[in-house]
């Protein structure tokens, strides 16, 4: 067994473990209970190691512990807010965008975020794809030629075991129209230490192989983050991250700066910031995309184009990503009028 192996044998999994962790009243204490009924708790090791010292509005500890706010359903939250299973000819596979696929091997992930737009099928029992489904879904990518990419995502897909994992490499990279391979992780955060020169090498296989991190806060660039990242990027893996718009743990300009600007300091492209999905029971963490387009002005111009993130909202049902206007031009009187990064308004006449 794996050093991170061995970490994940240690994690959280009930609020009366975290209480024996972490401060919680007796008020919390039955409150996480009723919401850990609709979505298990499930924390690291490590991830718990960054919330220490935390109260209860603290960024880490808000995105892993379950709260009453988690039972109230909003009218327009659903249980698949993307359209994964509309979009779903094999099982395992989501074919949404005509020249990429997106591959869900394992249903678990070592941390249970409370805003998770697949907590519908994510769970704690272990859960990955049989080599019979495994076959067909390279079975569907070989008759697919129009499919250049393959997106791994989950669960987490980094949770499968080296031998798991370099199964499905081989698999991949024999399919010859495929020209990118992708992986979506929580683990540089969550469970750096999975990230092993074994698995980077498994993962060098086929090139270019591309990584993208989810991370919300700044908290989370620990050192064993640093060192992750670094060891992938001298790998030759390319990062970058997504990033969730979160009401309470990010939703501020100044937080987001560090972020990002941490981030492209070590090499790692911040590439998407999300609006939140519509998740069931996770209204008291989703902001107003007015909020968000206010954010993103306050960014523009004051840090680099490098660490500047696409805003993005993922329409309910599947009709894909869009990037959400922030509203720089606009028509009247036969003009166009363009705002100024820094203020004022501006007649162009291209």
């Amino acid at each position: 067994m794996q050093a991170w192996q061995k970490e994940l044998t240690r994690s959280v999994t009930t609020v009366d473990g975290l209480a024996k962790k972490i401060k919680l009243t007796p008020l919390e204490i039955e409150q996480a209970k009723k919401a850990e009924a609709n979505f298990e708790l499930l924390i690291t090791p490590t991830f718990l190691k960054l919330m220490q010292g935390e109260d209860e509005n603290g960024p880490i500890r808000k995105q892993v512990v379950p709260v009453s706010e988690e039972l109230k359903v909003a009218g327009c939250e659903i249980g698949d807010p993307i359209g994964d299973n509309a979009h779903s000819p094999v099982k395992g596979l989501v074919h949404r965008y005509p020249d990429r696929v997106l591959i869900w091997p394992t249903k678990n992930c070592a941390i249970h975020c409370r805003f998770c737009f697949r907590k519908h099928l994510t769970g704690p029992k272990q859960w990955f794809l049989t080599p019979l489904e495994v076959g067909e879904i390279i079975k569907y990518l070989q008759q697919h030629p129009e499919i250049q990419e393959v997106i791994f995502s989950g669960g987490d897909p980094l949770l499968m075991p080296d031998k798991l994992l370099d199964f499905w490499m081989q698999k991949i990279k024999f399919v010859g129209h495929i020209k990118r391979i992708r992986f979506h992780t929580k683990l540089f955060s969550a469970l750096p230490s999975r990230i092993t020169p074994s698995l980077l090498k498994i993962l060098k296989q086929f090139d270019p192989v591309y990584i993208g991190i989810h991370i919300n806060h700044p908290k989370e660039i620990s050192p064993e983050f640093i060192k992750s990242v670094k060891r992938a990027r001298k790998a030759g893996v390319v990062l970058v991250t997504q990033t969730v718009l979160l009401r309470g743990i990010n939703d501020n300009a100044e937080i987001l700066k560090e972020l990002f600007l941490k981030l492209v300091n070590l090499g790692v492209k911040p590439y998407y910031l999300h609006h939140g999905d519509l998740v069931s029971g996770t209204s008291h963490l989703r902001t107003t995309m007015e909020d968000g387009i206010k954010i993103m002005k306050q960014l523009r111009g004051y840090i680099s184009g490098l660490a500047m993130p696409q805003y993005i909202l993922d329409i309910p049902g599947g009709h894909g990503k869009v990037p959400i206007d922030l509203n720089y031009i606009k028509k009247t009187k036969g003009k166009t009028l363009v705002s100024g990064v820094f203020g004022g308004e501006f007649d162009y006449r291209g």
